[in-house]
């Protein structure tokens, strides 16, 4: 390395690519609008998932939360709302799968996260059974569910990629 280019400051680049650009005539990296449109319908049945495992978390602890004087959402609407949200968040990752599927905005292959359907029978079987009152059947709700949405992103993300091979 020569002194005068040891002194030398490199610049950044002016521009990056990535997925989710698009280089116009100047080759400056611009948004793409169909990788953020598709990135925004993925990542609500994602997103979803995600609110699930926080809200797993938040109910389980109602009763430990309000004795600490915790205010919290599921303590706020009490056990029973509180399941049927955890349901809905659930169910509504599904629902955003086949919907978008249904309207063109994702391939058909995003199906590929019904594979992960009998993993949702276990949790909401334990959901269930801890809005009866037994909440040790909900002790690790907030793990079971980020198991279900490790497996469900898996798959989306195979159904994402060999729908894109397939087109």
């Amino acid at each position: 390395m020569t002194k005068s280019s040891a002194n030398r400051i490199e610049s950044p680049p002016t521009h990056t690519s990535s997925p989710l650009t698009v280089n116009d005539r100047a080759g400056r990296g611009l948004p793409s609008r169909a990788c953020s449109t598709k990135s925004s319908v993925v990542s609500i049945p994602v997103g979803l998932l995600v609110t699930a495992i926080l809200h797993g978390n938040e109910w389980r602890d109602v009763a430990e939360d309000t004795r600490h004087g915790f205010t919290t959402f599921s303590a706020q609407v009490g056990r029973d709302a509180a399941h049927w949200v955890y349901v809905m968040l659930i169910l509504g990752a599904y629902v955003a799968v086949g919907l978008a599927v249904m309207v063109g905005a994702l391939p058909k292959l995003a199906l590929l996260t019904l594979f992960s359907l009998p993993l949702v029978a276990w949790i909401l079987r334990d959901a269930e059974r801890g809005a009866e009152g037994h909440l040790r059947a909900i002790a690790m709700i907030d793990l079971m569910t980020a198991r279900l949405h490790g497996a469900f992103g898996a798959l989306l993300l195979v159904g994402l990629v060999a729908g894109s091979a397939v087109r």
